[in-house]
């Protein structure tokens, strides 16, 4: 079946406006994942958690540090939607404040103001643990304190 010249034309720009709205969707959705979705998953992991495994990625150079590294080993990550800190264990050299933290949809850790890891680093649930990219190709298993009683 052949198509008139206007027939045609009025498809093809019936096509190009549905490709329009749909790249508009898709551009509203990744915006609304990452303005409302990041704070949210922040807010989830508020609290203390502490480094229970130090492990170090396969391939990697690898500067001081050991598998479980007794220096890190034990140090608390203090998670709020204003800030993550460090409360280094002894030995420990964990100093980095990130001021506004947020995760970028990748999972790739950013903030406002500080720095928190290399450029990059990522942060990522792994069943009730987190799993925290770190300096020196180690990767960083943190468990969650229970609160006070």
């Amino acid at each position: 079946m052949r198509m008139s010249k206007d027939t045609r034309s009025s498809f093809v720009h019936f096509m190009q406006q549905g490709l329009v709205a749909a790249a508009c969707l898709l551009a509203a959705s990744l915006e609304a994942t990452a303005q409302t979705g990041d704070t949210i998953s922040l807010a989830r992991l508020t609290g203390a958690w502490r480094v229970t495994a130090v492990d170090l990625q396969p391939g990697g150079e690898i500067q001081a540090l050991t598998q479980n590294d007794p220096a890190d080993m034990g140090a608390i990550l203090d998670i709020s939607t204003e800030r993550l800190k460090w409360r280094p264990g002894k030995g420990s050299a964990f100093s980095d404040v990130c001021e506004g933290p947020f995760l970028e949809p990748d999972a790739t850790l950013a903030c406002a103001k500080g720095n928190f890891g290399y450029a990059g680093a990522t942060l990522k649930i792994v069943g009730p643990r987190l799993r925290l990219e770190w300096y020196d190709n180690a990767i960083l298993t943190l468990s969650k304190v229970p609160p006070p009683r």
